[in-house]
């Protein structure tokens, strides 16, 4: 957890996107480069979620798409429909 807290550049971006007004979409794919570049296959990390202050999703990592749903706030998964 540690990690992504270290993370000054990103956080004070995401803070000065959303103080703006700016479409998070420029962040979609932040915590895929997020997870890639900062933890290796030891570490096991199976998900990374970035929400802004109104709970909105803006970016997410999934190692397995149809483990973890897209958003922690709904239940939606990639693999068929399924909802749980």
């Amino acid at each position: 957890m540690l990690t992504i807290y270290i993370e000054q550049d990103l956080i004070s971006d995401l803070r000065s996107a959303a103080e703006e007004g700016t479409s998070m979409k420029d962040y979609y794919w932040r915590s895929w480069y997020f997870a890639r570049k900062r933890f290796t296959k030891e570490d096991q990390l199976f998900a990374v979620y970035l929400y802004d202050m109104q709970d909105q999703l803006v970016s997410a990592y999934r190692y397995n798409a149809s483990s973890f749903p897209r958003n922690l706030y709904q239940t939606e998964y990639d693999k068929f429909g399924e909802n749980i």
